[in-house]
């Protein structure tokens, strides 16, 4: 659902990713030189789908690996302390109303799309984000 994988009409019309064709022998086996370098023939022209070519370019490595920095407004609070003059003659004295909101804004983030505080996993899977759900805006009054 990411906005880039609309650009262009590439669900309809598939992608081509940028570098070189590589050249395979007869078996299927890319050729590479004696220094181990694998034997090129030109720009990449090979289109494939959108879903195969997300699938690898959002898979896990370099193209889907961010620092995770952020700058988060996580707690805002505001409130007023009556006067006791205002209070007359009640029972009680010192009365606050406030008002408290937690988790308020993202107001930087290298992350595109998710909430990197929130995107955590345990297991054989740390440090990677799958199905995020949105974060959670919280206002209490008190």
């Amino acid at each position: 659902m990411f906005e880039e994988t609309a650009a262009n009409g590439i669900r309809e019309n598939g992608m081509v990713f940028g570098g070189q064709m590589a050249v395979y022998d007869e078996d299927g086996a890319v050729v590479r030189d004696e220094n181990g370098k694998i034997v090129t023939e030109g720009a990449n022209n090979q289109l494939v789908s959108a879903a195969g070519g997300f699938a690898s370019l959002y898979g896990t490595h370099e193209s889907a690996t961010y620092d995770a920095s952020f700058v988060k407004l996580r707690e805002l609070s505001l409130g007023y302390t009556l006067p006791n003059s205002m209070l007359g003659k009640l029972p009680f004295r010192d009365v606050t109303l406030s008002v408290n909101g937690r988790n308020l804004a993202i107001l930087y983030s290298n992350v595109p799309h998710i909430d990197p505080e929130a995107a955590v996993n345990a297991g054989n899977v740390q440090g990677l984000e799958g199905a995020q759900v949105p974060s959670a805006r919280t206002w209490v009054s008190t």
